[in-house]
């Protein structure tokens, strides 16, 4: 039996829903809800006339799941090919989940490091960098203008921000 292949538009709908691994996070499961989401286009394709099989994929899809979310799109790409391998009766089914389980935390492992090692204080420094060779490209305009300057009397805002109502100061009793 030859596996069906996977049609141009569910490849793209698998790709646009692989960014939402995380949109249904849960303690018991982690990413699994988000994962067989993504996958839902690719095992309606492969499972299509049979109900009973495609139930079955679905919640193989729904055990334990949990990596570094942009590592999962590798472990999303390569459980679909494995998906179309076991549709035509190619692999069997349980090596799904064992590859999955087998793949999650040693690329959750690299995915970490390598985001929260490498690539987020590479982007630190060059935006330090940045800042100091043009003040302007390099400070976020975002932090410049939903935060206001710190008075001389240690509040934000103005000077006036120090006086309460009515141009007392706070927790003196008289007006200043």
């Amino acid at each position: 039996m030859t596996a069906p292949a996977l049609s141009a538009a569910a490849r793209r709908a698998v790709w646009r829903r692989q960014f939402l691994l995380q949109g249904c996070w849960n303690y018991e499961g982690m990413q699994n809800v988000g994962f067989a989401y993504a996958i839902l286009p690719a095992l309606r394709e492969f499972y299509a006339g049979r109900p009973e099989d495609a139930l079955k994929a679905v919640k193989r899809h729904l055990e334990f799941f949990n990596t570094q979310p942009a590592m999962g799109a590798v472990i999303l790409g390569a459980a679909v090919r494995l998906e179309e391998r076991a549709s035509a009766g190619d692999a069997d089914a349980r090596s799904i989940g064992t590859f999955k389980v087998g793949l999650m935390g040693s690329l959750g492992a690299i995915g970490d490091a390598f985001f929260w090692g490498a690539l987020r204080p590479m982007a630190s420094a060059a935006g330090a960098i940045l800042a100091l060779l043009h003040p302007l490209a390099g400070s976020s305009p975002c932090w410049r203008s939903t935060t206001p300057p710190i008075s001389s009397c240690g509040t934000a805002g103005s000077p006036r921000a120090c006086r309460g109502r009515r141009g007392r100061w706070p927790g003196s009793g008289r007006r200043g």
